[in-house]
């Protein structure tokens, strides 16, 4: 999370804002476009009376609110990031004039256009489906008046049950022509018993195709099956769309009274599926679809082109709706009612006319026809202006924005730096003598800041190389112990390394990679990572040549090998154990100024795979004292050169013979002052490394 505080201080977030924004704001644009779904919520007031449609409200969602918010985010944020784009005036007034007169306008026409068409639609086929209601609400109730006419006349002739139930399907055929052919329309009939203060209230169920669970005979008023034929609040004669037992039914209810002898109700119920769907369809041509919380049923839809339905599904639109509970009495919101233009509606529009043959029918089609090619090819013009004129004023700006860059970037001497292509114009001339000045300029001064790229370069490298060295005065864990690796180039290929083995010992491994430079060095780091890895064998020093000789001998190439030694010392004891890969002797420095050294068997690292190698390395063992110290380092220290004279193991052994009291800090700037001296103004030809420890004190 460290990149948050730089982020914002560079205000370089101003990049990232614009474009989250755009995709925020073309994602709600287009919902808004391809969704039915409206802008705002139904709410209903508090209070509700059986019966009666209850008072709503309409509150704005915050869908609403996210959609104009974004829109200006994404206005503000897009004209600072512009101001970063097109830096120069001409080219925000080039982009500005065309977006303000070509892009807003044809944006906001298409989304004005699109709402209302969705809006004339809907009011249309609101209107359309309330008046077809209408039409089978009428149907329904003269059917049931007829119903209740006949109903009167047999109360006197005493028709029984079956017969009333076969005249009643006899009307239904006369009656209903539009239901009665699917069997759609379920008619109840039930007698009620008079008002008597001192019984109940009976009713008989004579027919009853929409409850055909309701048992036979007499039912009382104080059950349950009395209730829910009919609820206490129903009115004596309404027709609305009901919903009971989870179905949904356009439904007329009357009650007819006979006096003395009782009453008849009649219930006549259309159900609201599939099939009363379509009639509604054909009635306007759209398809309709009833969503609510028990699920969607759609009408069929018409054989139109897949493209045409995509092209006309933004002018769909949705409409609540709210039904009476037959339970409760209460009106609540049931669901949406969508409607979708279908292509047939296109057809469809031609093809109706009166009963006379005034006008003919072709030309209606071909004035629609008309209307929709010229509509379709202002789109098409206004689309190839606005793809010309983008890619016009992105050309001005962007070759205006490059040349400028350029500018900027050769004046911080990036003479690398060259101009695209610009064309064949005065802008494109312009960008081709800019090159050619760059490349005049950049002949000059390319040697000098090759030369210093190259100086760089090493400096770098050397302050890796030395980075991989242990900084032994920075050691934490122990003590006593003294190094210092100064190479002859930049880089070099000596590499010494103090080991924390897990036996409580202390290990002192140097080499020296044959070879001098870049090269070395690299084998060098190859050299520090294998010694790594293998930490397990640290308390081995046979072992740990033997894998580490495994190893490089195939990393190595032919002509390159390492020398190197490792010291094992146990702090407590003071014993420790010397393996040495072909590298220079170690020298054993007792406090009475006496030197032994230290030379077992072994080969470098690299020249023979471990048959060999193995049968030659040997580890000798030692004892150090108190104030004893052990000398390691690389040959470039004995074998310094200065007038063809070498500086020899005998200038060496001197040295440490008369300094052989100091510590080992002491002794290692002893070592170092005299190589320099007699080093005195020549150059070293070599690296040179040196380590020197006492018996380690582990901290």
């Amino acid at each position: 999370m460290n990149f948050l505080p730089e982020l914002f201080k560079n205000h370089s977030w101003k990049g990232y804002v614009s474009p989250v924004l755009a995709v925020l704001f073309g994602y709600l644009t287009l919902q808004t476009l391809f969704s039915v779904e409206p802008l705002h919520e139904l709410v209903y007031a508090a209070n509700k009376t059986q019966g009666q449609a209850p008072e709503v409200a309409y509150h704005a969602l915050p869908r609403l609110f996210f959609l104009v918010v974004s829109g200006l985010l994404f206005n503000v944020f897009f004209f600072l990031g512009l101001r970063q784009w097109a830096r120069y005036y001409l080219n925000r007034k080039l982009f500005l004039s065309y977006l303000v007169f070509a892009i807003i306008p044809i944006i906001t026409t298409t989304m004005i256009f699109s709402e209302m068409v969705r809006t004339g639609f809907g009011l249309y086929s609101v209107k359309s489906v309330e008046k077809t209601f209408d039409q089978f609400a009428n149907e329904l109730e003269e059917y049931v008046t007829r119903i209740q006419n006949e109903l009167k006349f047999t109360s006197e002739s005493q028709m029984d049950e079956e017969e009333i139930a076969q005249f009643i399907n006899e009307v239904r055929k006369k009656e209903l022509p539009r239901f009665s052919g699917s069997g759609e329309c379920f008619v109840d009939v039930y007698y009620l018993t008079p008002k008597f203060p001192s019984a109940p209230r009976q009713m008989l169920p004579i027919l009853a195709e929409s409850n055909p669970s309701i048992p036979a005979g007499f039912l009382s008023e104080d059950t349950p099956e009395f209730e829910r034929i009919y609820p206490n609040w129903m009115r004596h004669r309404f027709t609305d769309i009901i919903s009971r037992d989870g179905n949904l039914y356009l439904a007329h209810i009357s009650k007819v009274d006979m006096e003395d002898n009782g009453s008849y109700l009649v219930v006549a119920s259309l159900p609201t599926n599939k099939g009363f769907l379509n009639k509604l369809r054909e009635a306007e041509n759209a398809r309709i679809s009833l969503v609510s919380i028990a699920g969607t049923i759609s009408s069929d839809r018409s054989d139109g082109k897949w493209y045409l339905r995509l092209l006309l599904r933004i002018f769909s639109s949705a409409w609540d709706i709210q039904v009476l509970d037959w339970e409760t009495g209460y009106y609540d919101h049931y669901g949406k009612m969508r409607f979708d233009i279908e292509p047939s509606l296109l057809s469809d529009i031609t093809n109706r006319g009166g009963a006379l043959n005034i006008f003919h029918s072709e030309e209606k089609e071909h004035v629609l026809k008309i209307i929709i090619g010229v509509a379709l090819f202002l789109l098409l013009g206004e689309f190839i202006a606005i793809i010309y004129g983008i890619s016009l004023v992105s050309y001005i700006t962007r070759s205006l924005n490059i040349i400028a860059t350029g500018h900027e970037r050769v004046g911080q001497s990036q003479l690398n730096y060259r101009l695209p292509y610009l064309g064949k114009d005065q802008i494109g001339s312009m960008g081709r003598s800019f090159n050619s000045m760059v490349d005049n300029i950049q002949s000059l001064v390319q040697q000098v800041l090759e030369q210093q790229k190259f100086k760089e370069e090493l400096r770098i490298a050397r302050d890796i190389q030395m980075s991989l060295l242990t900084d032994v005065a920075a050691l934490k864990w122990v003590g006593n112990i003294a190094a210092t690796c100064i190479p002859a180039r930049e880089v070099g290929g000596d590499y010494y390394e103090i080991l924390d083995v897990e036996s409580g010992e202390v290990g002192m491994f140097i080499a020296d990679v044959s070879g001098k430079g870049t090269s070395a060095a690299f084998y060098m780091a190859e050299l520090k990572g294998v010694l790594l890895a293998l930490n397990h064998l640290w308390n081995d020093p046979h072992e740990l040549m033997l894998k580490m000789n495994e190893i490089l001998f195939r990393a190595l190439k032919s002509n390159v090998f390492i020398s190197g030694a490792y010291l094992l010392v146990d702090p407590v004891t003071g014993r420790g154990r010397l393996a040495r890969a072909g590298h220079c002797p170690a020298y054993h420095v007792k406090s009475d100024g006496t030197v032994h050294e230290l030379a077992p068997p072994g080969m470098a690292i690299g020249i023979a795979k471990n048959q060999v190698f193995g049968r030659i390395i040997k580890v000798e063992e030692l004892e150090m004292e108190a104030d004893d110290k052990i000398i390691l380092y690389t040959d470039g220290l004995d074998e310094m050169t200065f007038h063809n004279e070498m500086y020899g193991i005998e200038r060496l052994k001197e040295v440490l013979s008369n300094n052989a009291a100091l510590d080992a800090y002491q002794l290692k700037d002893a070592i170092l002052e005299d190589v320099l001296n007699f080093l005195s103004s020549g150059e070293q030809n070599d690296d040179l490394t040196l380590v020197v420890s006492g018996l380690p004190e582990r901290k």
